[in-house]
């Protein structure tokens, strides 16, 4: 593999990858997932932080950071659990370079992961069978 703009757990990885072996597609799906939805979050934590809505910054901190960490970006999310402690005590996020580090991070890892997606293909159709 090569050298990784962003630090993926290989150990996380490994086991996700495992988890593939057992259930084709499983990879692809959660690939899908994450490149789905973190876009909109991210996009969400930033509009929210322009704002006094520091309860609304602090959920889309921990979702965006659930998504990173599921799928090893362990570094990255632990920067969001930064931005959502800083949020719960009512600590404004935008000024802080904590932010503009992590979008830039997370937008880094979501080209990283359409890479990876590429080595899974497309979702393994299962054929049902007519009664």
């Amino acid at each position: 593999m090569s050298k990784l703009p962003i630090k993926i757990d290989e150990a996380t990885w490994r086991h996700l990858v495992s988890l593939d072996h057992d259930n084709p597609g499983f990879m692809f799906d959660l690939l899908t997932l994450c490149l789905e939805s973190i876009p909109d979050l991210l996009l969400e934590l930033k509009s929210n932080a322009k704002t006094p809505e520091f309860k609304n910054v602090s959920q889309f901190a921990h979702i965006l950071k659930s998504n990173c960490g599921s799928v090893g970006a362990l570094e990255i999310a632990e920067k969001l659990d930064r931005v959502e402690s800083l949020a719960q005590q009512s600590v404004p996020v935008v000024d802080i370079n904590v932010l503009e580090s992590v979008c830039n991070e997370v937008n880094l890892l979501v080209t990283e992961l359409e890479m990876r997606k590429s080595n899974f293909g497309a979702k393994v159709e299962t054929k049902k069978l007519e009664p």
